[in-house]
């Protein structure tokens, strides 16, 4: 007796092994769009602090991000891990230092604390 289709079990496994490898996948795509969006974000706080560390010395006070532009800064970037019109973050409330942060992987803004990724500045 000869078959000419599959069998129940024949098509679950076949599922089975395709649902594994999207899923797997799914997980390795998400990684590297992770990563790349953290070195967006790396890169762009390296500017804003040589931004802020510029307007220091020519103004000798600290300035909020949008007093960047245009002199120092064309237009101000957005933080790749916010919504698509989110800029970054400035936090001076400490006494000796600036920080300049994205929200990080997880969106949530965790004051430069958390997952978020920060740069500093030494203030005046």
């Amino acid at each position: 007796m000869s078959e000419d289709g599959m069998t129940l079990i024949e098509v679950l496994v076949t599922v089975l092994i395709i649902t594994m490898l999207a899923s797997v996948a799914t997980l390795s795509v998400h990684f590297y769009l992770n990563e790349g969006k953290t070195r967006i974000a790396t890169g762009d706080l390296s500017t804003l602090k040589a931004a802020v560390r510029l307007y220091i010395l020519d103004r000798g006070s600290v300035p909020t991000l949008p007093q960047l532009v245009p002199d120092y800064l064309p237009e101000l970037p957005k933080d790749p891990f916010a919504a698509a019109t989110a800029d970054y973050c400035i936090d001076t409330s400490d006494i000796t230092t600036i920080y300049i942060y994205s929200i990080g992987p997880n969106g949530v803004d965790n004051n430069h604390g958390g997952d978020d990724i920060f740069v500093t500045v030494n203030k005046p």
